[in-house]
């Protein structure tokens, strides 16, 4: 049993004593300010040495002793405060003695972090008996301790006039801490934080005749310090130097990094192993290597090998790693940080798979100080390498691209120095999608075509660097003129198939084995597809709208800069596809020959880009939802700030069933365009027309009566935001009261094209209108043809029945709305005789009500 639970016969009672007098010195003090208070202190931080916070690694076994030499294990003192005597009211003689201290942690390490608290004077000698930290009802409260100078116990025993401020004098104190020990922290308790706040309790004899008072007043460490379980502090990747490719049967430097130890002890750090793995981007296998090793950067020295049968599978990707064990260590000066830089090499097998990439994560799994004071396994800091290493002598490749007929670059990277000197390669295409023209070296090299056939789809080609100090490594080395006047159509796509046949560097070594050849495609843009996201949509016209005003309408007008840091700046391939001519219903580029300018691109190419976006019927860029497409950082951002404002887009139905309002409560956001469509039951409404409202423009809509479906595009004028406006109004010929079609937004979009968050509001269910008949007439348009036409609301369907003069049925018709042309003929389908016949009409209402007319008469002439 610990010697400080001896100290009481219930320790709980002081605590909770101490904790209640507080509160009620605090409580009275409010009821009675009239009471005039003499005893009084200030108190102030004296900052630490250095002056950030502390790492406090674990504690090393032993208790703390309270001596001038005060030890926490691996620690050191966390805070440091002043008290000083004052007397505002009256200069008395007296001195001030601390009875009690509160420790409260406000910062995240528990009192399973925490396992003892001490507080000492400015000679660090101990006022009171060590306390062992509980947890607190106080849920900002991690744990708290008491320091309580009446229950000392020897030895030795806390002098008394340690807790005595002189009158008008000042004193230092300091709060200490020891942490478990690393068995106890594990991985657990990384990083966990002490912030201390300590509430003091004074007594002091004060005025004529002298008067006891009791006091208190409290501090709070403005720096918190950290609780680490490991011996290393910090880990730096320094990736330069780093090769980006190692050949097959090379050795090279996969990663550098370097090691820290800055701690609160002076205790030599010794590495005694790492575990290495592929990370997330690696493709290599155990079989691609032939050696790991750990090299001393300073002395260029290794400090251990892993090879031969060490090497196994768990080095491959999603595999628990292969130990190297190794020697390193790193000298600890006691004060300040030391630091050593190391490096791992790896040797490639001559049988690795070119193409393949390294990745390499490191984890220290085994960290001791040599003192024998290992630190637990299950606090492992690892690093992952940001690099990817690709195996091979460099990489030749065309990329992926999405173009309106322009250039395709032919790419270097990765390779070795002296760079490339020369290649000649060919690429086969699809002569159906894409013709090309030409090929025409950059940066230093001259291409010539040795063969160009259109019709196969084949380009072979040569390349050489002009003069030796110009061989890249990673650069554009030639382009693939594309030609615009001979393509497929939109959304179509070619394979770019490349293939080098001989490869040289600078220095004319053949290379052409080791060489990563990869092979691109090109795939035709949609006209009007000015953001690359295989689709026209509002975001295109809001772009080029955006940059048609702020550049060709500037005063004075310039040219769309095609720089992509500058605001809705637009490339020559955006402006050529945000050129568009609609011609016999087809989108196209109104020169394919030549960069658009001002001159080209005005309203009507963004009038036409939105008519686009709702007549396209290809891929969709967004769900059509009413929810916006977020990445997963925006996602997990959101997520964090939950409070987020969400614009709110509804129906709003006005003065009558006949007309409704789109409306957007922005919520603070200001809006730049707006895509979406309306659904209805067209067996209910039929949509007469739609129409901008308080200056949205409604750049284009397609009404289609017959499917139920309505689709706009909108602009929102400049600056609109915050407060509820009318966007757009739609005319319905309706037959239902508030019948409430369905609302779907494709985007909701800023000025700057990025998608605002948002909610629909929910929409009415639709009421039925009741049936009601005005008047029924019926009458013939010729000799063979009838029509009845029933005026009313509500109305479903209406049905004929006709009689002969005998009461005999002869013919009947029947229409769903509210009119009705039919021929009289009889039941066999032969028209009726001359002469006179008896009808009724019988009207059925949406909710099922029949209305039927009385008997009315016809005649019937031939």
């Amino acid at each position: 049993m610990r010697l400080s639970h001896l100290r009481y016969v219930n320790p709980e009672n002081r605590r909770r004593q101490c904790l209640y007098g507080l509160l009620i010195w605090v409580f009275v003090g409010a009821l009675l300010p009239s009471i005039t208070g003499y005893g009084q202190v200030q108190m102030t931080e004296v900052p630490l040495v250095p002056p950030t916070g502390l790492i406090l690694e674990p504690g090393m076994g032993a208790p703390m002793v309270q001596t001038s030499s005060f030890s926490i294990g691996d620690g050191k003192e966390v805070f440091q405060f002043k008290i000083k005597d004052v007397d505002p009211l009256a200069n008395d003689s007296s001195d001030v003695i601390i009875t009690f201290m509160m420790i409260e942690n406000l910062g995240t390490a528990t009192d399973l972090d925490i396992i003892e608290v001490a507080c000492l004077d400015e000679a660090g000698q101990a006022i009171a008996p060590v306390d062992t930290p509980v947890a607190s009802f106080n849920p900002n409260v991690a744990f708290e301790a008491v320091c309580d100078p009446n229950l000392a116990v020897p030895p030795p025993a806390p002098s008394f006039g340690s807790r005595v401020i002189p009158d008008d004098g000042e004193k230092t104190f300091q709060v200490a801490v020891r942490v478990a020990d690393t068995s106890t922290l594990l991985n657990t308790s990384q990083n966990h934080t002490v912030r201390l706040r300590v509430t003091v309790e004074f007594e002091e004899s004060a005025g004529s005749p002298p008067l006891l008072t009791t006091f208190t007043n409290s501090i709070t460490d403005s720096i918190p310090d950290f609780v680490f379980n490991g011996g290393i502090n910090r880990i730096e990747e320094n990736s330069g130097g780093i090769p980006a490719s190692i050949k097959t049967g090379g050795e090279d430097t996969v990663a550098r990094f370097r090691v820290c130890d800055h701690d609160a002890n002076g205790h030599d750090l010794l590495l005694k192993e790492l575990t290495l793995v592929q990370g997330p981007l690696g493709t290599a296998v155990i079989s691609d290597f032939d050696s790991f090793s750990l090299v001393d950067l300073t002395t260029n020295s290794s400090l251990g090998q892993i090879s031969g049968g060490s090497l196994n599978s768990n080095f491959n990707r999603g595999g628990s790693g292969i130990p190297l064990v190794t020697t390193a260590s790193i000298t600890d000066p006691g004060a300040g940080e030391s630091c050593k830089d190391y490096a791992i090499k790896a040797k490639v097998a001559l049988g690795a798979m070119k193409g393949r990439t390294i990745h390499l994560k490191i984890i220290f799994t085994m960290v001791e100080e040599p003192s024998g004071f290992p630190i637990d396994p299950s606090a492992a800091p690892s690093l992952q390498t940001s690099l990817v290493i690709i195996i091979g002598q460099g990489v030749l490749r065309v990329p992926d691209m999405q173009i309106a007929g322009s250039e395709v670059p032919i790419e270097i990277s990765a390779f070795p120095q002296p760079g490339l000197g020369a290649q000649t390669a060919s690429i086969q295409f699809d002569p159906n999608v894409i013709q090309i023209d030409d090929v025409v070296g950059q940066n230093s090299y001259q291409a010539s075509t040795l063969l160009k056939d259109n019709r196969a789809g084949l380009l072979r080609f040569a390349l050489n660097v002009s003069q030796m100090p110009s061989a890249k490594t990673d650069a554009t080395v030639a382009s693939l003129k594309i030609s615009k006047s001979k393509s497929g159509q939109p959304g179509q796509r070619s394979i770019l198939l490349l293939q080098a046949e001989s490869i040289t560097d600078a220095n004319g070594m053949d290379i052409t084995s080791e060489v990563i050849v990869v092979s691109g495609s090109v795939t035709l843009l949609f006209p009007g597809d000015i953001d690359r996201d295989s689709r026209p949509t509002v975001r295109d016209a809001l772009w080029l709208a955006s940059a048609i005003v702020t550049y060709c309408l500037a005063d004075p007008p310039q040219e769309i800069p095609e720089d992509s840091g500058s605001p809705f700046a637009l490339s020559n391939e955006q402006k050529s596809v945000a050129d568009v001519v609609i011609s016999d219903g087809a989108p196209r580029q109104t020169n394919p020959n030549l960069v658009p300018t001002c001159d080209d691109l005005d309203s009507s190419d963004v009038a036409r880009i939105a008519e686009l976006a709702i007549t396209f019927e290809g891929p969709s860029a967004a769900a059509l939802s009413n929810k916006p497409q977020r990445s997963f950082l925006e996602s997990l951002l959101r997520f964090l700030r939950p409070s987020e404002p969400l614009a709110q887009v509804s129906f709003t139905s006005i003065l009558d069933s006949s007309r409704l309002i789109v409306q957007i409560d922005s919520n603070g956001h200001s809006v730049g365009g707006l895509q979406g469509r309306i659904r209805f039951d067209p067996q209910l409404q039929q949509i007469r027309s739609m129409q901008g409202r308080n200056d949205y423009k409604l750049l284009a809509s397609k009404i289609d009566n017959t499917r139920g479906e309505a689709r706009f595009v909108m602009l929102a004028p400049p600056g609109r935001g915050s407060r509820e406006r009318d966007a757009l109004q739609i005319i319905f010929q309706t037959k239902v009261v508030d019948a409430a079609p369905e609302l779907h937004i494709e985007y909701l979009l800023d000025p700057k094209g990025q998608q605002i968050p948002y909610t629909l509001k929910p929409q009415a269910k639709a009421t039925v209108m009741p049936l009601e008949i005005r008047s029924v007439s019926a009458y013939p348009i010729d000799h063979t043809l009838w029509q009845l036409r029933v005026v009313g609301q509500g109305i479903a369907s209406v049905r004929v029945e006709g009689f002969d003069l005998e009461g005999r049925k002869r013919f009947a018709a029947e229409s769903a709305g509210s009119s009705l042309r039919w021929m009289p003929l009889d039941q066999s389908g032969r028209p009726l005789a001359n002469g006179v016949y008896l009808y009724v009409v019988i009207v059925r209402g949406y909710s099922g009500e029949i209305w039927q007319s009385t008997i009315r008469k016809m005649m019937v002439l031939r």
